[in-house]
């Protein structure tokens, strides 16, 4: 048994290291969530291209040296002297299926200062989406962004599918963290074993797959977790001295109509 626990224990720490930040030491979930993504937006400037399946259009894909699908650079005396307005979300604010020119992203970043008055200050808008991400993802990588503090505006697009992002997140839901803490508790050993991960999360899959509870309880958590990432992102961001807002598309404006959106 400890011979097959330390083969699986090396498997994973080589071939699968998704669980390296969480065996990291005195570190809460967030922040570990914030430092595993952060290295996919620390890549260098990228330009590939794009073959749409359905028409079998190609157009070019550019990522600048911040990571974000844009066709130009933003200095540190941009982001240091203009108006930045940032725009977090998943697929449909990266928009890797349709050219640059046409993401909505750019076509504002044009016309913001198009029509500026010629005393109003350069104004950035900068692209944080990334394909296949939920608000979790996105809020860490607002906290890991090393220049949040400058962003004046940031703005969260919220798709329908957000809500089922948060679920699948489950090593850094409530119950997850509780599991984690017992795991880490007395700073046992098990605690910088990537298998005592591995384990969690397939308890944590299982339980999402046959739920111990009505779908409602399930939903009402899941609705929870995200007003409590939500209530955070803006208090980080007001605390930094920006204003926070949430773009809703006309199908998902219901899914807010019920919410308590008043600080806890």
């Amino acid at each position: 048994m400890a011979a097959g626990l330390a083969i699986c224990e090396a498997a994973l720490r080589i071939a699968y290291p998704r669980y390296q930040h969480l065996a990291a030491p005195e570190v809460t979930p967030h922040e570990r969530l914030a430092a595993a993504t952060s290295q996919n937006r620390l890549r260098r400037p990228l330009r590939t291209i794009f073959i749409r399946p359905d028409s079998g259009d190609i157009h070019v894909l550019l990522y600048n040296k911040m990571g974000n699908r844009q066709h130009r650079e933003f200095s540190d005396r941009d982001l240091r002297t203009g108006l930045n307005v940032a725009f977090f979300g998943d697929s449909f604010t990266e928009n890797r299926e349709i050219a640059v020119q046409y993401s909505f992203t750019e076509v504002l970043d044009y016309l913001l200062n198009a029509q500026a008055p010629d005393e109003f200050p350069q104004i950035n808008v900068l692209n944080f989406g990334v394909a296949g991400t939920g608000p979790a993802q996105q809020y860490a990588y607002y906290s890991a962004f090393p220049d949040k503090a400058r962003l004046q505006h940031v703005f969260y697009v919220h798709c329908d599918n957000d809500f089922e992002d948060m679920r699948r997140n489950v090593l850094f839901g409530k119950e997850a963290q509780h599991l984690m803490d017992y795991v880490r508790s007395g700073r046992s050993w098990l605690s910088g074993l990537h298998v005592s991960y591995l384990v969690l999360d397939a308890w944590q899959r299982l339980r999402q797959a046959f739920p111990m509870r009505g779908l409602d309880d399930l939903d009402f958590a899941t609705v929870s977790d995200f007003r409590e990432v939500v209530l955070k992102w803006r208090s980080e961001v007001e605390a930094n001295g920006g204003a926070f807002h949430i773009v809703l598309l006309p199908r998902t404006a219901g899914q807010f109509a019920d919410l308590d959106w008043s600080a806890p």
